[in-house]
């Protein structure tokens, strides 16, 4: 458990005995596998269980890609690693250092609709290239590729309007003249 606990956490789990770590650790398992019991008493016994459950199990942004990747992909394997971290490269590039709450969710769904419309993309290529379908499957297909790549660009177009709105504009008065400055890019993208 002590790995999968928030960083700003693991310094609570030090001053607990091994016995304590130990109950705990037990507690978040069962509490994870859908144990109600183990849940109430992970909380009260665990000051960090709220934050723990929020970032392991409340990362739905997170659970969506490991979704996605499992259905495309599967579970094993360099692929899906290699998708895995290059969305995770895209999702921090996307982010930037110090995103909003909106901005952090709108990058979330830009990688989410990035993975979904590529592997439709590689679906429908495979599916071509092999022949096998008729007009009617590869005409399913294609609606299906339209559809992910709908919603990814409007997810990019969402993220862009939001950070349009979020640009800085500066106003500043000095002596009798007035001087308006509009900055339509935040510091952090021109880094």
């Amino acid at each position: 458990m002590q790995k999968l606990l928030p960083k700003n956490v693991q310094n609570a789990t030090d001053a607990l005995t091994d016995a304590q770590r130990e109950e705990i650790s037990q507690l978040a398992e069962k509490a994870v596998g859908g144990d109600t019991e183990a849940l109430v008493a992970f909380e009260e016994k665990a000051p960090f269980a709220g934050q723990y459950l929020a970032e392991t199990m409340g990362d739905l942004g997170r659970q969506v890609r490991h979704k996605l990747l499992s259905t495309f992909i599967g579970d094993e394997g360099a692929h899906r690693r290699g998708v895995e971290l290059a969305s995770e490269e895209l999702l921090v590039d996307l982010m930037g250092p110090s995103p909003t709450p909106v901005e952090r969710l709108l990058s979330e769904q830009v990688v989410s609709c990035w993975i979904e419309c590529s592997m439709v993309d590689q679906c429908t290529a495979d599916k071509a290239r092999s022949g096998d379908y008729t007009p009617t499957q590869l005409e399913f297909y294609h609606r299906w590729q339209a559809r992910a790549q709908r919603r990814y660009l409007a997810a990019c177009k969402a993220l862009a309007q939001v950070r349009k709105l979020l640009g800085i504009n500066v106003q500043i008065n000095i002596a009798d003249k007035q001087i308006n400055v509009v900055q339509k890019e935040r510091s952090r993208q021109n880094d």
